[in-house]
């Protein structure tokens, strides 16, 4: 017999306790057929015999393997002395612990980690139950193991992963096939203002109202066929506000249950500032009524309508008399004011399914549909009176007049454009004629400019006699306080009325389409001086070349610019192309088109007079645009009015985001500089640096190194 309080024994008693002598040749057979059946459980199963004194008399063949070593090594041994089991000291003394109590009866179950014999860390679920004899003595004890390493790793990792979600600073939702919350972090919660416990449970229409409770359904279809969907909707807070949020939400399925994993993004701040951006695209930074781009656009829907009904649309210019002067006794803030009372009064003398704009300087513009469109006159008189009553400004009272010119759908015009010219038309000859009046545009050469003819005329011979020339204002950049670029600016030397300025001729030429020569010139000339400048050593990084909208519409601008660049050896990243807003929207697929062309080509695109025009960011996205330039009427109010300047944050933030560079144009004070720069805006240009100048005073001022803050 086997002593069990030993720790050693013969091989032969092992081979004893598991054969016993009184055992026939069929026992012998059982217990082969029992061990066969020991050493052939999984891999990841351990089974052992023990006596009561804790000797190891079997071990199976996945045991043995884990081991690293034979029956001949540990058979006989202690059980927690064998070389596998001798993992800790703690262990030895819990497995000791676990063998007494077995010997007296009572099982043990518990998780141990061992190292096996390749080194490796395993976690094994223990149990030690004794085993009874016929006479309800304990025979032998028998100890077996599962290796749950895997299942542990698995569960910590899951722990591990629910616990950097839950404190993870993105917003995520777990939601079940039936539309409803399953699963929270902490950011969720405090993003809709509930505890968790509230939460968890919760209808997906309840957190977000755009999907109506009986949606989910085929939502959950369409998520469950693409796997994953990514969308911008509302979340409502606890409160009641409405949060705007970007959602991408992913299908998952395991072990037979369905599941999305939500991850949220709170874009408020975006959704502001696209908000400031849009207002700005569209309305008057002054007074807050709607600008000219939307003007034309409600003026288009009012065309659009009339054709259809066979009714007329009026279009009213109106033009604050001798403005110039109550500029110049208030100040700029003092006539801001005068113009927002203009605007309330006009805003007051029309329907609410009419449109009253600023489109400039102290001029507005008025759309009349419907019942407003049959006596003009009425409306305009009513306009007359109303801008005539006393302002008063800072204590002090002003009398202001108006001047209004008219312009009637279909006879006066088929479109916006050609409808706001001939009532601007008509604006001037009221204004020529005394003031405080209305006229009606007329097609005479009385309504036309006296000096259009003979502009017209000269201007078809200037080509001819060189009378052009370019200009060139320095571009400065207010990181580096250093000269970075110039734009070219046209300039008509007339034999008799001396230096004229482009706005002057540019109208006739788009008018008489001699632009598109004139343009040809700009740009053949700009490039050659550039060449003269890169072989003094004093060339700009850029040189920005203005394009307008007949030659931006031609269909080989991209191979002319092309061959300009060749002919003259000027390297195309140094040529900025300078495009309006307006030009962009006519058809926005082939203005796209164009700009691609030309940035292929390595061309900078800059998008000129920027605050004046379109500015949807929706199309801003779209527009392969290299550089955002501000317009000189919306600088010149950032130090006078905080929301400007607030707006001009936004606009070089918004800028920086789609990776453009900025630049302000105009500027013309240090004031308006400070705050340009402190809003990051990258570069500058304007008569606080210099004036546009000839091409022999530029390269004098460079080679001096006068520009530069």
């Amino acid at each position: 017999m086997i002593d069990a309080g030993k720790g050693q024994h013969s091989k032969a008693a092992v081979v004893d306790a598991l054969n016993p002598g009184q055992a026939g040749e069929s026992d012998h057979n059982y217990h082969d057929y029992l061990r066969e059946i020991m050493d052939g459980l999984s891999p990841s199963v351990f089974v052992g015999l023990l006596t009561t004194g804790g000797a190891l008399l079997y071990a199976n063949r996945a045991a043995l393997e884990a081991i690293g070593g034979n029956h001949d090594k540990v058979l006989g041994k202690h059980f927690a002395a064998t070389p596998w089991w001798a993992f800790s000291a703690s262990l030895r003394r819990r497995l000791r612990k676990a063998i007494r109590q077995a010997a007296k009866g009572e099982s043990s179950r518990f998780d141990m980690t061992l190292r096996d014999s390749a080194g490796r860390l395993r976690v094994m679920d223990f149990t030690l139950h004794p085993v009874y004899g016929r006479q309800g003595q304990i025979l032998y004890l028998v100890p077996s193991a599962h290796d749950v390493t895997d299942r542990i790793q698995a569960e910590q990792a899951l722990r591990m992963t629910q616990f950097a979600v839950d404190h993870a600073q993105g917003i995520v939702f777990q939601m079940n096939a039936d539309g409803r919350v399953r699963y929270v972090n902490e950011s969720a919660c405090r993003h809709l203002g509930y505890a968790r416990e509230e939460l968890v449970g919760m209808p997906v229409h309840e957190i977000d109202p755009r999907i109506a409770e009986g949606d989910w359904p085929a939502l959950w279809d369409r998520l469950k066929a693409q796997r994953s969907v990514r969308l911008e909707s509302i979340h409502r807070h606890r409160d009641g506000h409405g949060i705007p949020v970007e959602i991408s939400a992913n299908y998952f399925e395991y072990e037979g249950e369905e599941y999305s994993f939500v991850y949220v993004d709170d874009i408020s701040e975006r959704k502001a500032t696209e908000e400031r951006i849009r207002h700005l695209a569209y309305y008057d930074s002054v007074t807050g009524l709607p600008n000219r781009i939307l003007l034309c656009d409600r003026l288009n829907q009012a065309i659009d309508s009339a054709g259809r009904s066979g009714q007329q649309v009026i279009v009213l210019f109106i033009g604050l008399d001798r403005f110039k002067l109550v500029n110049s006794v208030l100040g700029h803030a003092g006539g801001d004011e005068v113009l927002r009372i203009a605007a309330t009064r006009l805003v007051a003398a029309i329907d609410q399914t009419d449109t009253v704009a600023r489109i400039g300087g102290d001029e507005f513009a008025m759309v009349l549909s419907g019942p407003r469109a049959v006596d003009p006159t009425r409306t305009a008189r009513r306009i007359l009176d109303a801008i005539a009553q006393p302002v008063d400004v800072a204590g002090q009272e002003l009398f202001v007049t108006c001047s209004i010119g008219a312009a009637i759908y279909p006879d006066d015009g088929t479109d916006a454009d050609e409808l706001l010219k001939h009532a601007c038309t008509a604006l001037h000859r009221a204004k020529a004629q005394g003031r405080n009046d209305v006229h009606a545009y007329t097609p005479d050469p009385g309504g036309w400019d006296p000096e259009w003819l003979p502009l017209e005329a000269g201007l078809r011979k200037a080509l001819q006699r060189g009378e052009f020339e370019l200009h060139y204002q320095p571009r400065i950049d207010l990181r580096t306080g250093g000269f970075s670029g110039t734009e070219a600016l046209l300039r008509w030397r007339h034999p008799d009325k001396g230096m004229l300025l482009p706005a002057r001729f540019i109208p006739i030429a788009e008018e008489t389409g001699l632009i598109l020569p004139i343009g040809e010139w700009v740009l053949q000339a700009a490039c050659l001086q550039q060449r003269v400048w890169l072989d003094k050593g004093v060339a700009p990084a850029h040189i920005g070349v203005n394009i307008s909208a007949r030659q931006f519409r031609q269909p080989d601008l991209a191979r002319h610019v092309a061959r300009v660049l060749q002919e003259t050896g000027v390297d195309p990243c140094q040529l900025e192309i300078e495009l309006t807003e307006s030009m962009l929207i006519q058809d926005v697929d082939s203005a796209i088109h164009a700009m691609s062309e030309l940035k292929d080509m390595g061309v900078h695109i800059a998008l000129d007079d920027f605050g004046t025009g379109y500015s949807s960011l929706s199309y801003l996205r779209r527009f392969p645009i290299d550089t955002l330039k501000i317009d000189r009427s919306f600088v010149s109010e950032i130090t006078s009015d905080q929301s400007s300047a607030a707006i001009a944050d936004a606009i070089i933030a918004m800028a920086h985001r789609l990776g453009m560079t900025v630049i302000a144009e105009g500027v013309e004070t240090t004031d308006q500089l400070d705050i340009l720069r402190g809003s990051g805006c990258d570069h500058a240009q304007g008569y606080l640096f210099s004036r546009p100048l000839p091409a022999d005073a530029l390269t004098q001022g460079l080679a001096q190194g006068l520009f530069a803050t």
